[in-house]
């Protein structure tokens, strides 16, 4: 595949994915193929990676259009699940009173491609 396929590709893409952003700043993560319909549930993880990735198509094609609503994004997961964790009370990502270091990393790095 030439590069600039790639690229065409990756800028598809990332649209896409920005444009599924609602108003709060979450994703529908998941349809049913066969009603094309979001099925419930969440997962925090896969929000910070989704900001994450489209964060990296937005600085490298440049994309720059991206970077509102990926920042909005960015403000749902910090508000609704960043909560200090440990003795030194260090910010982390919690879901169903849960810290991953999944999470973690992949907020973490959200954040700084964003900044």
């Amino acid at each position: 595949m030439e590069p600039s396929e790639s690229r065409r590709i990756a800028m598809e893409a990332a649209r896409r994915l920005v444009s599924l952003i609602d108003a709060d700043g979450r994703f529908p993560y998941r349809y049913d193929a066969a009603t094309r319909t979001p099925i419930e549930g969440y997962h925090t993880t896969r929000h910070a990676a989704a900001i994450w990735g489209a964060a990296i198509a937005a600085r490298k094609l440049p994309a720059p259009d991206l970077v509102a609503p990926l920042q909005r994004a960015m403000g749902w997961l910090v508000d609704q699940h960043v909560r200090p964790f440990g003795e030194e009370r260090l910010p982390a990502v919690e879901e169903d009173e849960r810290v991953d270091a999944g999470g973690v990393a992949l907020g973490l790095l959200a954040a700084l491609e964003l900044h």
